[in-house]
């Protein structure tokens, strides 16, 4: 992407059913209208399923379970992360509209905080740190999952260290890089299996 991403400021009432003025996630903005979202949490870690997955409880708690421990372990404890677990549709659109690519993905990451013109990452202006969005796609996860050989919990904790790995400046366009962050995806990994 050429240049800096252009947010629109507007209040939302998303997550947390509680009104504050921020920028727009790329992932409600870009997500089929008519769909229908459940909130399953509300921040640290909000976490919202498109009402067609009906995935079991459990797995969802566990799942944001992970994810608070993996932004302990990150020291980014007090940010808000918000978590979407949808559907190979809704993942192909927005895949479509911020990669150009026209085909369901994994995990996509839409981080809130911004880069200075040094190119340095610095928190959001607003009261709260909102550290951004991941975006799984479950039935994805899941055929990934099947194809491993190992539940659909380990494969999507797997993809949120790496969705949040994304929000915190990670990549993996290098080979530098990615030795990197595969570092720092087994060690939020070791940080997020004691899930009992």
């Amino acid at each position: 992407m050429d240049g800096p991403r252009e947010w629109n400021v507007a209040t939302v009432t998303d997550l947390g059913k509680r009104a504050r003025t921020a920028r727009p996630t790329p992932a409600r903005a870009g997500a089929d209208r008519s769909r229908e979202w459940y909130e399953i949490s509300t921040v640290p870690v909000a976490v919202e399923m498109e009402e067609a997955l009906a995935l079991d409880g459990q797995l969802v708690a566990r799942l944001t379970q992970a994810a608070e421990r993996m932004l302990d372990c990150l020291e980014v404890a007090d940010a808000e992360l918000s978590l979407l677990l949808v559907g190979d549709e809704t993942m192909r659109s927005l895949n479509l509209a911020h990669r150009n690519l026209d085909e369901p993905t994994d995990v996509l990451a839409f981080p809130m905080d911004f880069a200075d013109d040094t190119g340095e990452v610095a928190a959001a202006p607003e009261a709260e740190r909102l550290l951004g969005d991941v975006v799984i796609s479950v039935p994805t996860a899941t055929r990934q999952a099947s194809a491993a050989g190992h539940p659909l919990l380990d494969e999507a904790v797997f993809l949120l260290a790496h969705g949040v790995l994304h929000l915190i400046g990670y990549d993996h366009g290098t080979d530098t890089e990615k030795v990197e962050m595969d570092r720092e995806t087994a060690r939020l990994l070791a940080t997020a299996t004691p899930i009992p």
